[in-house]
C-alpha cells in the first residue's frame, strides 16, 4: 500500500500526466487511495517516479470507464472467466524523466503479479484515442492488451477499452 504521507507528491505527478491519466483533486485521490485495493509506486531516492492504482468489481466508483467493465465483462467470453475476475488499472503515472526505460513495464508486472495471488486472470484499463495518446496504444500493445470497447465521454474525449489474459 502507498504510505499517506506521500499522497501530495502523487497527486502532483498525477497532475503532470493530464490528459493522459484523469485530473483528480486531493479528495478524489484520497477516495482511490482508500478503495484500490491495488497500489504500487517507485522511488528514486526521495523523489516518486511512478504509481500505479487498481480497483476489482464492486467497489462503487463513479467512473464511466470503470462501470463499463463491470456491466460488460460477462461478454467478452474470449476472457471465459468469472465476471467480477479482473483487475481495473485506474491509472498509471511515470515522470516523464522515466518514461522509455521500462518503469511502466515494471508497474504493469506488479500488477500481474497481484492479479496472479488473487486469483484474477484479466487487466483493464483504457488509453485516450482522443486526445490521442499513441505512445501509450502502443506501449499497451506490446504488453499484449486487447481492445474489447470504446466509451466515448462527450465531443472531445473517447477512449479504447483495453485487457489482457494474465499468464
Amino acid at each position: 500500500m502507498i504510505d499517506r504521507s506521500h499522497t501530495a507528491r502523487i497527486l502532483e505527478l498525477n497532475q503532470a500526466n493530464v490528459p493522459h491519466v484523469g485530473n483528480l483533486d486531493h479528495t478524489e485521490l484520497e477516495w482511490l487511495l482508500t478503495h484500490s485495493l491495488f497500489q504500487h509506486a517507485t522511488w528514486d531516492g526521495q523523489r516518486l517516479t511512478g504509481f500505479i492504482l487498481g480497483l476489482e468489481p464492486g467497489t462503487e466508483y463513479g467512473s464511466a470507464n470503470y462501470h463499463w467493465f463491470c456491466e460488460h465483462f460477462p461478454e467478452l467470453h474470449w476472457f471465459e472467466q468469472r465476471a467480477d475476475a479482473f483487475l481495473y488499472i485506474d491509472r498509471l503515472a511515470v515522470a516523464a524523466d522515466y518514461r522509455k526505460n521500462g518503469l511502466g513495464r515494471s508497474l504493469y508486472a506488479e500488477a500481474e503479479s497481484y492479479c496472479r495471488d488473487k486469483g484474477l486472470p484479466v487487466l483493464t484499463c483504457e488509453v485516450n484515442l482522443e486526445p490521442l495518446n499513441q505512445t501509450s496504444l502502443d506501449f499497451h500493445a506490446r504488453l499484449g492488451f486487447e481492445e474489447v470497447g470504446q466509451l466515448r465521454h462527450g465531443p472531445d474525449k473517447l477512449v479504447s477499452l483495453l485487457a489482457k489474459a494474465v499468464d
